[in-house]
């Protein structure tokens, strides 16, 4: 084994190696501005790139293990995020509804009032409410708002993002110049991202120490390509629910750690951890799905009563800063539905950079209702998965769509589909063209209720505090997989706590789901013709293809490494 300066050295170099691919990336990226259109967007070389900076990334992250060497991994963590910051959005535009939501709140306006295509179709010579006419005064008072407006995708619909990061946009907000162009206001919202983002190394690096963990391991979250694209380059918000969720782990883990705090530490620690969980669902609610494999953890440690006014809190909490948008709605108003074929796969335009609106979504135009975004985007939202579509297109009955476009992993005839959607229509009473996507929808909820249980029951009964902050990781995991809507950044939830998770295949993960932005480029060139001889268009050959050549063998590696590991450990045990 090479000494460890030596080793410092080669992860200096894969530092340097991996910031050259960013300058790249950065240098590229302009040919990804909105106005481009789709089929110029160079996807496949700047695949390529992150490809390589993903390469060095795991060279680096096997020297750095095993070394302390935090000065370096901070330092050029810093360096790639700096580099990438000034680089043009790639394939995302969501940051422009964190500019104009945080201008409606800044503007002392709901942001979940009003959809953005309400705002752009109101005209300022008709009598309009004091808040609309107010939206509207700011849109005509600047044609770099104008322009954010224009841009907000899926513009009919109100905003989804909860009130903890709605705070943070109208901070962001406040902090930029009022007469900014549209790449400085972009640029001024991905800072507070980015402060987010860096600021949860500190929870990581402690949690490493707590647990006794080298702290080299906190590379597999700072030199992440993933995780720069995805926060310094698209500005994804996920960063702030990521630094609440990281912190109230750690202090869970270190109220339980009795041996470094007195009682009176522990306890407010404890309320650390209650608080940290109620803004993180307050940001974005999916930290809700851990809350009870922590409260599992913390049970052992503190007993039931302890552990459940902790749990209130945190719910008291996350109600508190989300009710802005979970509240009770009048549901007065006119509705409005997209007109599609239910379970048509449409086209992405030239300049769309997000998926299309799936079909048959009621959208509430009352500015009473702040929930109709949310609704939409539970109700039919699809993009990416393979364990929900296998489901879910095996319970579809959909019969229009052309046998040349059918997915070729049905295993359930058209009459069991019709009959298995004919029932759940007249069960829950609604339309059968959306019982599929409900059935499949409570399919994988049972599912992963049945892992949560099993993750609950690691935590309480693990050996050592590393195991159960595995069981967390798991957690986080396998909500990801088993979603309709497997969004690359959403993954960026579990990466805090990989350190911990047994097998390395989930290291992988990181790397694989960039396969998802060649989505883009397929649509872009075979948007209706057939790609390269095969019966599918670009689109379908992306969902019903490509997205098995991105898990299927990652499962199979998934699941050796866990038989094969679970063997070692019981050849051990009997030893």
């Amino acid at each position: 084994m090479k000494r460890p300066r030596v080793r410092h050295q080669i992860l200096i170099a894969l530092g340097f190696a991996s910031w050259a691919v960013y300058v790249g990336i950065t240098w590229i990226s302009p040919q990804f501005a909105y106005e481009v259109p789709a089929d110029e967007h160079p996807v496949v070389e700047t695949l390529l790139l992150f490809a390589a900076a993903f390469g060095y990334y795991v060279v680096a992250l096997r020297i750095a293990r095993t070394l302390d060497c935090l000065p370096t991994i901070i330092i050029f963590s810093v360096c790639f995020r700096a580099t990438v910051f000034f680089s043009v959005p790639i394939q995302e535009i969501d940051i422009y509804r964190y500019l104009w939501d945080g201008q409606c709140s800044v503007a002392g306006v709901n942001p979940f009032a009003y959809t953005p295509h309400r705002v752009l179709d109101a005209r300022s010579d008709e009598s309009l409410p004091d808040d609309l006419s107010r939206l509207v005064k700011l849109r005509d008072s600047s044609p770099a708002l104008q322009e954010v407006l224009e841009r907000v995708h899926f513009g009919e619909l109100p905003t989804v993002y909860p009130p903890v990061s709605q705070a943070v946009f109208a901070l962001a907000t406040s902090t930029t110049p009022n007469d900014a162009n549209v790449r400085d206001r972009l640029l001024f919202m991905k800072a507070w991202i980015l402060a987010f983002d860096l600021a949860t190394l500190i929870p990581i690096v402690l949690l490493l120490r707590l647990m006794e963990k080298p702290t080299g391991w906190a590379l597999a979250y700072a030199w992440c390509p993933l995780i720069i694209k995805e926060f310094a380059n698209s500005g994804h918000l996920d960063s702030i629910a990521i630094f609440f969720t990281t912190l109230a782990v750690y202090s869970a883990a270190l109220a339980c750690r009795r041996r470094y705090l007195p009682t009176s530490g522990s306890t407010a620690f404890g309320l650390l951890a209650a608080l940290s969980s109620g803004l993180a669902i307050g940001a974005k609610l999916y930290p809700v799905v851990i809350l009870p494999v922590v409260a599992a953890g913390l049970c052992r440690h503190w007993g039931f009563r302890r552990t459940a006014a902790v749990v209130m809190l945190a719910i008291s909490v996350a109600l508190l800063t989300c009710w802005p948008l979970i509240r009770p709605t009048d549901r007065r108003g006119d509705v409005g539905t997209v007109a599609a074929r239910p379970n048509e796969r449409q086209p992405v335009d030239q300049h769309a950079l997000e998926p299309p609106l799936p079909p048959q979504i009621p959208i509430e135009t009352s500015p009473q209702d702040s929930r109709a975004g949310l609704r939409a985007f539970l109700s039919r939202w699809e993009m990416n998965d393979l364990l929900f579509m296998i489901v879910v297109e095996n319970l579809n009955p959909d019969n229009e769509t052309p046998a040349e476009n059918r997915p070729w992993f049905l295993i359930t005839s058209y009459a069991q589909r019709t009959a298995i959607a004919n029932a759940a229509s007249r069960w829950f009473a609604i339309d059968s063209s959306l019982a599929p996507f409900l059935l499949a929808r409570l399919i994988a909820a049972s599912v992963f209720a049945c892992l949560v249980g099993y993750f609950m029951s690691l935590a309480y009964r693990a050996s050592t505090p590393s195991d159960a902050i595995e069981a967390v990781f798991l957690t986080l995991a396998w909500f990801w997989l088993l979603l309709p809507t497997q969004n690359p950044w959403y993954w960026l939830w579990a990466i805090p706590f990989l350190p911990f998770a047994k097998s390395r295949a989930w290291l992988w993960v990181s790397g694989l789901v960039f396969v998802y932005y060649l989505r883009f480029w397929l649509i872009a060139h075979w948007p209706d013709t057939t790609v390269y001889g095969s019966r599918f268009s670009g689109e379908l050959l992306f969902d019903f293809v490509v997205t098995w050549i991105e898990f299927g063998p990652w499962f199979v590696w998934l699941a050796l490494a866990g038989y094969y590991g679970r063997r070692r450990r019981m050849t051990n045990f009997s030893e």
